[in-house]
Parts: C-alpha cells; sequence; structure tokens
C-alpha cells in the first residue's frame, strides 16, 4: 500500500534533480557560447602545410635561409613586450614549421588543441633543473616546465618552447 507513493516520490525527486543539473548545465553553456579561447589562434594562417599567402598576415619580412636542406626561409616575430619569440619557416609556397619560445602558454592549451601528448619524458637539464619533453603523432612538440612547487606535470605548467610541423587540421571556424 506504501510501496506506490514512496515510488511516485523517489522517482518525482530524481526527476527534478536531472531537470535541475541539466538547466545548470545548459546555463553554463550558454554563459561561456564562445568557448575555450585558443592561444594559437592567431596564428592559425602559418601553420604547417598552409600556403605563404596568408604571410601578409604577419609584420614579419622573411629572410632566405639556405643553409639547411629543404628550408627556403624564415621570420620571426617578438610580441610587443618580448615574452613571445614566433619563428615561422617556410619551404617552396608552404609554411613548414611553427615554433614559440616564451609567451603565456600553459600545458592545458596544449592538451585543449591537440589533446594529450603520445609521449612525455622528465629530462634534467644541464643545470640539473627538470622539465618535460612532450610530443604529438602528429607533430607537436613541447618543453614544459613543472609547476615549481610540486615539480609536477599539470594543466598550468607553463610551456617553454614549443615546434609545431606536419600538416595541423585547422580548427572549426578558421581559415
Amino acid at each position: 500500500m506504501w510501496k506506490l507513493p514512496v515510488l511516485y516520490v523517489s522517482v518525482s525527486v530524481l526527476l527534478i534533480l536531472f531537470l535541475s543539473e541539466m538547466m545548470v548545465l545548459g546555463g553554463m553553456r550558454l554563459a561561456n557560447a564562445s568557448g575555450y579561447p585558443d592561444p594559437f589562434a592567431p596564428y592559425e594562417a602559418a601553420m604547417p602545410g598552409r600556403s605563404i599567402d596568408s604571410a601578409a598576415l604577419f609584420p614579419c619580412r622573411f629572410r632566405e635561409m639556405r643553409l639547411v636542406r629543404d628550408m627556403t626561409g624564415y621570420c620571426q616575430l617578438h610580441s610587443d613586450n618580448d615574452t613571445l619569440l614566433v619563428t615561422f619557416t617556410v619551404q617552396f609556397d608552404r609554411f613548414r614549421r611553427l615554433s614559440y619560445r616564451g609567451g603565456n602558454f600553459q600545458f592545458g592549451d596544449l592538451v585543449n588543441r591537440w589533446g594529450y601528448p603520445d609521449g612525455i619524458e622528465t629530462i634534467a637539464t644541464r643545470n640539473g633543473v627538470l622539465v618535460f619533453h612532450a610530443r604529438w603523432n602528429s607533430g607537436v612538440y613541447a618543453i614544459i616546465n613543472p609547476v615549481q612547487l610540486s615539480m609536477r606535470l599539470n594543466y598550468f605548467a607553463p610551456v617553454y618552447y614549443l615546434a609545431i610541423e606536419g600538416e595541423q587540421s585547422p580548427i572549426s571556424g578558421s581559415v
């Protein structure tokens, strides 16, 4: 006799909780409709495999380089506050390599863009400092400084150096 009302109340409570959770998650999604800001988006036109026709987008004059086989030119950009050095390498009519040194990138930015790395190694530098070398099979390589207090790799760990080679798929909604 009491089983029907108890079951009815239990299902009603679960349904109310489920709908409340969906409303909260939907509201959060709408509040952040633009999504995570991709810090690499300004350089999307220069990702490896793209035509150098987009080089005009960057305030950079390409220099010829005949010292390295297969590379025909390169260009370096410094950020306004000199914390980021971006190097573009071109071969014939295509960007072949894009590298970053410095900047405000974090390991989480890389994971958000390219997924979790296919390999991570802990390496001691000449002065004994531990760093992480991460590589993705898609042609992405990074040197990541550990978070100083824990000496562990986490999503907030700063990226010291990043190199991107090989064809990169454009992110949705970009060039």
